[in-house]
């Protein structure tokens, strides 16, 4: 593989920023295919332009212990990575090897960031810092495919009505498992829905158990923070069509309080509302040291009757 970089320009779409910064996105490759190998770890870099200078911007406030989230996504959904890139102060420039080693217990999912053959979505949240001004939440996102790389098996994919309790299954290493007998933790997801006036704002549960010595399901009392919060998750509309541009929201939630095992993951942005359809969510917590990835695809509906007008 030649040791070029190809040089990818993609406009910042926020809406909330009125300063407009170019993002730029340089990966191992040797032309303008996004097209990646995954026979080696893959040097990634990361820029924002200001386009008064066309030099890079170096103010970054962080968000939850971070100056940048970075979420890879296969399109199909088989695969899933939520990586921290770092910050060269001085270059102001975010870098990191995809699929290499490390031993940040936070980038515990870099060296399999890319695993399979396919196409990945790139999605970036970072807090871009101008004197005199609130920071506001930047996010882009970036197209690339990997050529070569081992096959996953497509997923017979179901949308459960998730008014209704999933239930998610890992084995002891933290995979997905629909064997009971192998499972180590379970996870009910759900979501219930709240009257804002003009809408309606969900919130999503999961609510995490842990097998015991008997093999009995039971709610762990006691969870680490990760990341300055007590979960993470990830929700991702389900794209129709490959080129589309789907939806995806990063959710917060604090420890267990009121009930032992249960994360409250609310969706509050009160100016758009939480559309109905198809997605996918993937909910982070961290038990004994380690991160649970728990994930299932769900249908979200609307009540019937709309919100009243308040």
């Amino acid at each position: 593989m030649k040791t070029q970089f190809i040089i990818i320009y993609l406009l910042l779409i926020s809406g909330v920023e009125a300063r407009e910064l170019e993002a730029v996105l340089k990966i191992f490759d040797d032309s303008e295919k996004r097209e990646i190998s995954l026979d080696q770890p893959i040097p990634l870099k990361i820029s924002f332009i200001k386009p008064s200078n066309q030099e890079n911007h170096k103010m970054f406030m962080k968000m939850h212990a971070k100056p940048m989230h970075m979420l890879i996504i296969k399109s199909d959904g088989q695969s899933f990575s939520h990586i921290h890139p770092n910050l060269n102060p001085k270059t102001g420039e975010f870098s990191l090897k995809l699929n290499d080693q490390t031993r940040d217990p936070d980038n515990f999912s870099l060296p399999k960031a890319i695993p399979y053959k396919g196409n990945y979505t790139i999605f970036t949240e970072t807090m871009p810092m101008f004197p005199g001004e609130e920071g506001q939440m930047q996010m882009n996102r970036f197209q690339v495919k990997a050529i070569d790389g081992p096959e996953v098996n497509k997923r017979d994919e179901q949308f459960p009505d998730a008014r209704n309790k999933i239930s998610v299954y890992l084995n002891e290493n933290g995979k997905s498992t629909k064997v009971l007998s192998e499972a180590k933790y379970k996870a009910k997801m759900h979501y219930q829905q709240f009257d804002f006036c003009d809408r309606y704002l969900p919130k999503f549960y999961f609510e995490v158990f842990e097998k015991n010595h008997l093999g009995l399901f039971e709610r762990p009392k006691k969870f680490d923070n990760w990341l300055n919060m007590g979960g993470h998750s990830i929700i991702l509309e389900n794209p129709q069509d490959p080129e589309a541009r789907p939806k995806f929201y990063h959710l917060h939630a604090f420890l267990p309080m009121a009930v032992d095992g249960e994360f409250t993951f609310p969706y509050h942005d009160h100016k758009n509302s939480f559309m109905p359809g198809q997605y996918r969510i993937w909910g982070q917590v961290k038990l004994k040291g380690k991160v649970l990835t728990f994930t299932t695809s769900f249908t979200y509906t609307l009540p019937e009757q709309w919100p009243r007008n308040c």
